[in-house]
């Protein structure tokens, strides 16, 4: 019972087929007990409607017609008659006489038959009235009574049959498109969106199947977005944990870096203080400590920068910078630096060239640059800078011959408080923060940069337009 409560198919098979021998069972009650009483009494009515015809006849007749009418009346329809006269006694028509019949006899006919209905006439040669009793015989109706009880057992196993044949396509044909749903939505509910519900169908059942294939589409394109969220939220997660390493790293870097210059400025006032040894020379370590006080200076100043483009509420100041004047402004600044190295300048540097800038921050990324150039430069090498159009492109070049890094390397010092290892002297290897702003500066002009290592040397080169971008 538990598995037939488990399965659909078998409840309709067994639901069906106990309706159907059910319903085929009352009927065939119904007509048992009814069909017999309709049958005698559409009988009755047609024999009625005979004997009013054959009444009619018999008035108009004689005595030998009318023997004759009622043997062919009583033989065509089954019937028995009885003829009384005006007393009530029973007669014997015959052809002989007319005369009462024995009392035995009538007792006899009483018992096989029942009264139909009495009719009145007269002969045509005879002034006498006589009573037409029709008798009705039991026997063909019980004969089609019986017929129906010897054909019960047949009729039963037919209609069994018939039922269970029945049943079984009729329970495939609602259970299938039910079943072949239920399998669907199983896959579908651990969450295999590939399934397909449509049956052509335009009943309850097909658009139940067209509502679960939208469902289908929807929950999968749900579910996409969701992996897409997720994964979008996994990366800012990561990208958060990186941007929170990397601030760590740099608040980190930037305490050692304040800390040794600190700790050096501290040593030089307190020898200074005290006029321990060499520290009595007040007028060197005066020009000492104040170096040592302007790189701290120039430490702050590039933190500060740093830190106001990092703020999310920072915007570039963008206006129409006319390049070439740019350029030559910072190489005038740095001119000094470069004789003092015996570097050569070369200048390619087309005019007209302007292109929308922060110019602030480009100039200060454009110095950092060609002051790398100068310094990582061995002495009476040569600085070319380029400025030139190729189609719709901006480019910029700046090289420093002589000069060669590990391929390694070029990655990380873009990295904050990185110096090439050449460089390590803070003399002449900076904060360390140089290139870092670089990349922040051009990063927000969303400028694409390279830096790479060629025959003659190294060569930093920058597209300035956009469209370089794509």
């Amino acid at each position: 019972m538990k598995k037939i409560r488990q399965h659909l198919n078998a409840k309709v098979f067994i639901i069906t087929t106990t309706l159907l021998m059910s319903i085929s069972l009352i009927t065939y009650l119904f007509i048992f007990f009814t069909a017999p009483k309709s049958y005698l009494t559409e009988i009755n009515t047609s024999v009625d409607r005979a004997a009013q015809n054959l009444v009619s006849y018999l008035s108009n007749a004689d005595k030998d017609e009318c023997i004759t009418l009622l043997e062919n009346f009583a033989e065509e329809h089954n019937i028995s008659y009885e003829v009384y006269d005006k007393k009530g006694n029973l007669l014997n028509f015959s052809a002989t006489s007319i005369q009462p019949a024995p009392n035995q006899e009538a007792q006899e006919l009483a018992k096989k038959t029942h009264t139909i209905k009495q009719y009145k006439f007269r002969l045509e040669d005879s002034q006498e009235e006589f009573t037409l009793k029709v008798l009705g015989t039991q026997e063909r109706v019980n004969l089609f009574a019986n017929t129906l009880k010897k054909n019960l057992p047949f009729i039963t196993l037919l209609v069994f049959l018939i039922s269970i044949l029945i049943s079984y396509f009729y329970s495939k044909f609602i259970t299938t498109p039910i079943l072949r749903i239920s399998d669907l939505s199983k896959k579908l509910a651990s969450l295999d969106f590939s399934v397909n519900f449509s049956n052509n169908r335009n009943d309850e059942i097909g658009v139940l199947s067209d509502n679960l294939d939208d469902l289908s589409n929807q929950l999968s394109s749900a579910l996409e977005d969701l992996k897409i969220a997720n994964k979008k939220l996994k990366e800012d997660v990561e990208k958060e944990k990186q941007l929170e390493q990397q601030q760590l790293s740099f608040f980190s870097a930037v305490s050692h870096e304040l800390k040794t210059p600190i700790t050096i400025l501290k040593g030089q006032l307190q020898g200074m203080i005290y006029n321990v040894g060499g520290y009595k020379d007040r007028d060197k370590y005066l020009q000492k400590s104040y170096q040592v006080t302007e790189r701290m200076e120039n430490l702050v100043q590039e933190i500060l920068s740093i830190s106001k483009m990092k703020n999310s509420t920072f915007d570039l100041s963008l206006n129409k910078t006319d390049m070439a004047q740019l350029l030559y402004s910072c190489i005038n600044e740095n001119n000094e630096l470069a004789i003092q190295h015996n570097i050569e300048i070369i200048e390619q540097i087309d005019n007209s060239i302007f292109v929308n800038v922060d110019s602030s921050l480009m100039k200060k990324a454009l110095n950092n640059i060609i002051h790398n150039a100068i310094v990582y430069s061995p002495d009476e090498n040569v600085v070319q800078i380029k400025l030139h159009k190729i189609q719709d492109k901006i480019i910029l070049d700046i090289e420093n011959t002589g000069a060669h890094i590990d391929e390694h390397e070029i990655s990380e010092l873009f990295l904050p408080f990185t110096r090439h290892e050449k460089s390590r002297n803070r003399n002449t290897g900076g904060s360390g923060l140089g290139l870092y702003l670089v990349k922040m500066i051009l990063d927000l002009h969303k400028m694409p940069f390279t830096m790479k290592n060629t025959k003659r040397g190294i060569l930093f080169s920058i597209c300035m337009e956009r469209d370089c971008m794509k």
